[in-house]
């Protein structure tokens, strides 16, 4: 019997041990093929500065975060230069986890992309869509708040429109507001921010924000401040 008493680590082994069909094979199925685009897509990932992660216990928090710092970037360049794992990733074909551990950095090509497909306008995809297919720029993805959770509907942050500026105001008016765990964004410029739109001081409901978070030498934007939770 699975262990509820709050820690929920056994819980999906213990459901999927149930099951009256072959877990693996339903996953390899949905997967297609993916043990062996992980294969032919792994040499590119086997070199420095991804293959001293089996030391990553025995350095300091600082050295950590460097080490981060340098496979998220030298795997950016791996993406940008190589079509066909690029293609392979965004379609969903192939995990950045099947070649390295990251923090949801790449969540980018998920979440932001098929935000600007599926909401951004012929104008916004024309100026965002390849620039996002390519890395030029990376959103993290910014909906859990510090009070909040999962729990969209009690999300504080709001993101007021000015008329006579033609410009939203993005704030996060208290502590409970702020975004916390989003998806790397100690690497990121921009942001996929969830607020609720007011207008006229009319509140309109939860809507996503394309956000600037970083000039281009990498400082924050006037308003944005951006800490390390460890």
């Amino acid at each position: 019997m699975a262990d509820l008493s709050g820690e929920t680590g056994a819980v999906l082994p213990t459901e999927r041990a149930r099951a009256s069909f072959d877990t693996a094979a339903l996953r390899n199925s949905i997967a297609g093929g993916r043990p062996e685009r992980v294969a032919q897509f792994k040499p590119l990932f086997d070199r420095p500065p991804f293959n001293d992660a089996h030391t990553d216990d025995f350095v300091s928090y600082p050295e950590l975060f460097e080490r981060s710092l340098k496979r998220v970037t030298e795997a950016f360049k791996i993406v940008r230069e190589n079509d066909d794992f690029r293609q392979a990733h965004i379609a969903g074909k192939i995990a950045m986890e099947d070649m390295f551990e990251h923090n949801g950095i790449f969540l980018h090509f998920s979440m932001m992309l098929n935000f600007i497909r599926s909401q951004g306008s012929k104008t916004q995809q024309q100026k965002w869509l390849k620039r996002a297919m390519e890395g030029k720029f990376i959103a993290a993805y910014c909906q859990t708040e510090l009070g909040h959770g999962s729990n969209v509907r009690g999300l504080e942050t709001t993101a007021t429109f000015h008329k006579d500026t033609q410009e939203f105001e993005i704030h996060s008016p208290k502590m409970t507001s702020m975004k916390f765990w989003p998806t790397g964004m100690y690497g990121c410029t921009h942001a996929l921010v969830f607020a609720n739109l007011i207008i006229s001081g009319k509140e309109y409901g939860f809507h996503g924000f394309m956000v600037q978070l970083r000039r281009a030498d990498g400082t924050c934007m006037p308003g944005v401040e951006v800490g390390e939770i460890g």
